[in-house]
């Protein structure tokens, strides 16, 4: 039997292909979380969070600029970028 072991790397799970928003129901996808199709339990992640993920697969072209869409419509002006946003510093 053959094991393919795969590095991990930082990733944001807005980009994977195995990540849904759809699957992890309405009250917490308008919040940024989705569910991981690979883990244990689909786990429910955080869209923008950046973690190391051995499973990660790029989604196919479009679709994170979509989810980031339609996050960004249901979160308001929030960044679902990924990047934290810079507070300014007090003077």
């Amino acid at each position: 039997r053959r094991v393919l072991f795969r590095s991990s790397m930082t990733v944001l799970c807005i980009n994977c292909q195995n990540f849904n928003l759809a699957s992890a129901g309405r009250d917490w996808a308008v919040i940024g979380f989705g569910q991981c199709e690979v883990t244990l339990g689909r786990a429910h992640k955080s869209a923008r969070y950046a973690r190391e993920c051995a499973s990660f697969t790029a989604a196919p072209e479009g679709v994170a600029e979509k989810r980031r869409e339609w996050l960004e419509a249901k979160m308001g002006n929030a960044d679902v970028t990924g990047a934290e946003p810079q507070a300014e510093r007090p003077r």
